[in-house]
């Protein structure tokens, strides 16, 4: 075999490596496009989640029995605070009162936007 045929084999084999690498990156890039596609699915799927949560959110807002949750949220509170203070003092703590204060200021916020 000459020199000249022997360098022809070689860059056929060389070709041919180079071929099959190349085959081999377009089936990892298709399947990552698959991925891809999937995620992008399942992310607008959470986003229209997310989405609809809050829009959900604002719609229970402005439930009229919004100030009847609160209030008996905060009625409830209040009955747990007594309670501790009375039997477990060491229980009471800076969260409760926090707690209640939060509740009672919604519960005026509320009370005010009906007013209006």
């Amino acid at each position: 075999m000459t020199d000249e045929n022997q360098e022809i084999n070689l860059l056929r084999r060389e070709n041919r490596a180079l071929e099959d690498d190349n085959y081999q990156k377009c089936e990892i890039i298709s399947e990552l496009k698959e991925k891809i596609k999937k995620l992008e699915h399942e992310n607008l799927g959470l986003r229209q989640q997310v989405e609809k949560y809050g829009l959900q959110y604002i719609d229970d807002i402005n439930n009229p029995l919004e100030p009847l949750k609160l209030k008996s949220a905060l009625d409830s509170e209040i009955f747990k605070y007594k309670y501790r203070k009375k039997h477990k003092p060491k229980d009471v703590s800076i969260l409760d009162i926090t707690i209640m204060y939060a509740l009672k200021h919604c519960l005026d916020e509320q009370i005010g936007k009906q007013a209006d």
